[in-house]
């Protein structure tokens, strides 16, 4: 109670107008990701967008703010407050300088959310728009700070199913056998997996056109984790498995990608 007690409608449509843009516009192109804060400042009701300027010295939109219950009367604050005016250098390079932007501050925050749900993530943008920097920045956090052990799939046009298939089973041990004969396995360390592949398109396509290695990680995602082993053929759940992939986009004006909706990302 009291006067500083949270607005709650107007708290629950801050969040609502916040999943609405981002599910629909977070690969979208400028034009329509204009339409959509249009929309949304027009019907949700409650809704009261932060004063100050985008990172173009524009109004802020639904995608130049974040959720943030301390900032009432809005709880949506600029993600530009929460970067960091120092750039960061690379831990696994020392000259890799990482200088943060608007759009690596949010789609890492994203990337990093649907991580810690298992919740697999396809990065799609041109290049130098900042997919291998946002996907290295969430594999980077430390310990404490996520529940899952990264792992890398290195691709290359030579890349084998096989291959793929020996690195993901490296990181699971077997479980307990179950009653219906098939075995679970769970993480060597921790309770979840994140396997993180740049480009994932690099393999080369065989004579169907199709791309063995990824068509693994598409029996993987849609099996719920799982594999068949290569001997018996007999499937094996692995759950606790989640993907965090790039690729480039393809050059189509349907796509926006990272980027796509006006301002790349850095590196």
């Amino acid at each position: 109670g009291g006067s500083s007690a949270m607005d709650q409608d107007a708290y629950l449509s801050a969040c609502f107008a916040f999943v609405l843009v981002w599910s629909f516009g977070g690969s979208a192109l400028q034009a329509f990701r204009t339409e959509l804060n249009s929309w949304c400042k027009s019907h949700v009701s409650k809704l009261v967008l932060p004063s100050g300027e985008g990172p173009e010295g524009k109004d802020l939109t639904l995608f130049d703010v974040v959720i943030d219950w301390h900032a009432p009367p809005s709880y949506l604050s600029p993600w530009l407050n929460f970067i960091s005016a120092c750039p960061s250098v690379g831990r696994e390079h020392g000259t890799e300088i990482v200088v943060p932007s608007q759009v690596t501050a949010s789609y890492s925050w994203l990337a990093y959310v649907r991580a810690q749900s298992c919740c697999h993530t396809l990065l799609v943008g041109g290049v130098g728009t900042g997919k291998t920097t946002i996907a290295r920045q969430v594999l980077r956090q430390p310990p404490q700070a996520r529940c899952w052990t990264p792992i890398d799939l290195y691709f290359s046009a030579r890349t084998t199913t096989g291959h793929v298939q020996s690195l993901i089973e490296h990181q699971f041990q077997h479980g307990n056998k179950g009653q219906d004969a098939e075995q679970e396995r769970s993480a060597v360390r921790g309770s979840l997996v994140l396997a993180f592949i740049d480009d994932v398109s690099t393999p080369l396509p065989d004579r169907t056109g199709a791309r063995p290695p990824v068509e693994l990680l598409r029996q993987v995602i849609d099996g719920g984790g799982g594999i068949y082993e290569r001997r018996s053929w007999q499937w094996r759940a692995c759950p606790g498995i989640g993907v965090l992939a790039t690729v480039a986009a393809p050059p189509s004006e349907g796509l926006g990608g990272l980027g796509g909706g006006g301002g790349g990302g850095d590196g």
